[in-house]
């Protein structure tokens, strides 16, 4: 039988891999606690009114290696592995390469000029290859959990500067871990801005709403291969619905006609202004099934299906 006899089409479910990252408090590891079965690893403290496992705090990264090859050769019932927090790793990882190369601080390592954290991500790569063999033997689940914290940026584009929302780790590091993932997720507290008559400036105003962001905006980063609505709300289960809304059955076909249903139907929630906006981003999307998806899903989360 040939190889090209045996091509498949359609998006097929996996573990997820995703990176959510945000302010303090929101609400980021309820949200990894939520997911099938975790297990925590790492140093935060943020789970102690959460009823979820731990794994013994580590104390070095050869530790963290350790509860890692354990997860992924010993028999045990967890279903997602939850690194709590991403930022509290990386200072274990500095430690690892200085004691291994002999030295009292990453900038000296190898004699200074940036080596030291050209290693950094030399080790974040092979972390990151642990986590794919992790998920390769046991189909569990991988969340990254990060802070974050506010850096001006000068945007060469249009020649702004603003402030940014970013990963609070080394901005090399960082760049691997959102590569790595299938997901970055911005966790905040939706803001409005109102503007009134007799106001200058637009005023900003929030009720609570805990949201993810999934695309990347002006004011943060964000990454999407799931096809997820831009925004929406800070639970697992709602990221749960959107995520693995298409199974392997589910090809670009299947996706385009759930979508004709939502525009065609007259009794459908939707305006005709949004059905308008359906058919052009139906257009758009041609057989992409990834981005046919997305947009099924953003219909769904206006609709509230």
């Amino acid at each position: 039988m040939s190889f090209l006899s045996q091509v498949t089409k359609g998006l097929v479910e996996s573990p997820h891999l995703i990176l959510i990252y945000g302010t303090d408090g929101i609400g980021k590891s309820t949200f990894a606690s939520e997911a099938p079965s975790p297990v925590f690893l790492g140093g935060e403290e943020g789970t102690k009114r959460l009823d979820v496992a731990r794994l013994p705090a580590p104390n070095t990264y050869d530790d963290v290696l350790v509860q890692l090859k354990e997860l992924t050769n010993d028999t045990h019932n967890y279903r997602t592995l939850v690194v709590d927090s991403v930022d509290w790793l990386e200072p274990l990882i500095w430690e690892y390469i200085c004691k291994k190369e002999g030295v009292s601080s990453l900038e000296k390592v190898g004699g200074g000029y940036g080596k030291g954290y050209t290693e950094a991500q030399l080790t974040w790569r092979d972390f990151c290859k642990k986590l794919q063999e992790l998920q390769s033997k046991t189909g569990m689940h991988v969340i990254l959990v990060g802070h974050s914290f506010i850096k001006p940026f000068h945007d060469p584009e249009v020649n702004v500067s603003y402030d940014r929302y970013i990963i609070k780790m080394h901005d090399k590091s960082a760049s691997i871990l959102r590569e790595f993932v299938d997901a970055v997720l911005f966790a905040n507290f939706e803001t409005i801005a109102k503007e009134g008559e007799g106001i200058k400036k637009a005023k900003a105003y929030g009720d609570g709403t805990r949201v993810l962001y999934t695309e990347r905006r002006p004011a943060f980063d964000a990454k999407n291969r799931l096809g997820l609505p831009f925004q929406m709300e800070l639970s697992w289960g709602t990221f749960e619905k959107f995520a693995s809304s298409a199974g392997p059955e589910t090809n670009s076909d299947s996706l385009k006609n759930q979508i004709l249903d939502h525009v065609q139907n007259e009794k459908s929630p939707l305006s005709p202004a949004l059905k308008d906006k359906a058919r052009s981003a139906l257009a758009k999307a041609g057989s992409d099934a990834v981005k046919l998806k997305k947009v099924l899903n953003t219909i769904n989360t206006i609709i509230g299906a």
